[in-house]
């Protein structure tokens, strides 16, 4: 009862926690306990990073016998919270304890075809990379979408491949689209919102990926709300339900949002009332 009692403390009081001199006198086990936490209250997860870099360098310098603990800790920092300009910070530091004997690498991955932003990148738990969508050389909005596969080391260590060997195109979305929202759920791509040249979008899109009989994939129009929204967000929860939010207020913490509900395989919304989130580790 102790032990939980000040885990929840350390939970509620994480930032403070990570500063002072009792932090980096925890055994590992208490530490991974705080990193695995659903509810860490952390501002963001760079926070996190940094608590792992300062117990692993109790007295500003790599500690030998913690830094083997460090590649488990790291699997519990949520990297796609981070933004991009953060994660090139950490390629270009060589120093960083992240790249110390803890079995990763970074690897410049072949150019995709298109130089696209704005656009929505997914990957699936096979190894099958997406990248959907977006604006094309920086004027034109784009349907297209190229996919990638890494599946063994070999995929993207070694000499670069052409990007038109290394990259696959696969079907168009049902429309031009930039800005959207994308989420791999029950092996399939679901996209929302966005904007085209008409507008914002207010559309609700699954794609199944390529397989034998669908070597390109196929896209299915699965509805939409009533206007069009400048953002969205997908949200899984478990593996029959879907959350599909066409507004995001992220100051007031407001949601309004529809549940894509799969029973006997077939998809259906419904709506859910507007609710205030509570604060924690994913409601920012």
């Amino acid at each position: 009862m102790l032990r939980y009692a000040c885990l929840q403390h350390m939970k509620a009081t994480f930032e403070a926690t990570i500063a002072s001199d009792f932090f980096i006198q925890l055994p590992t086990d208490a530490v991974l306990s705080l990193l695995e936490s659903e509810d860490l209250q952390v501002d963001s997860e760079e926070t996190v990073l940094k608590a792992i870099g300062r117990w692993v360098s109790p007295l500003g310098e790599v500690d030998e016998t913690r830094i083997v603990h460090a590649e488990a800790m790291m699997k519990e920092v949520r990297w796609d919270k981070f933004d991009t300009e953060f994660r090139y910070s950490l390629q270009d530091d060589d120093k960083g304890f992240w790249n110390k004997n803890l079995g990763c690498s970074w690897y410049q991955l072949p150019n995709s075809k298109r130089k696209r932003e704005c656009a929505a990148m997914v990957a699936l738990p096979d190894g099958r990379v997406f990248v959907i969508g977006g604006v094309v050389n920086c004027l034109t909005y784009s349907k297209s979408v190229e996919t990638c596969h890494l599946r063994e080391p070999a995929d993207w260590q070694g000499e670069l491949k052409a990007s038109n060997v290394f990259w696959k195109d696969v079907a168009d979305m049902l429309e031009l689209r930039r800005d959207h929202a994308a989420v791999a759920f029950r092996d399939s791509i679901f996209i929302a919102g966005g904007s085209n040249v008409e507008g914002y979008l207010n559309t609700v899109d699954v794609f199944t990926p390529p397989d034998n009989q669908r070597p390109l994939g196929q896209w299915t129009r699965l509805g939409g709300w009533d206007t069009g929204r400048p953002t969205a967000a997908l949200v899984p929860n478990g593996s029959r339900e879907l959350s599909i939010s066409p507004h995001v207020c992220l100051y007031a913490g407001l949601v309004e949002d529809e549940i894509v509900r799969f029973e006997n395989e077939t998809p259906n919304l419904s709506p859910r009332y507007p609710y205030v989130g509570s604060s924690g580790r994913y409601n920012a």
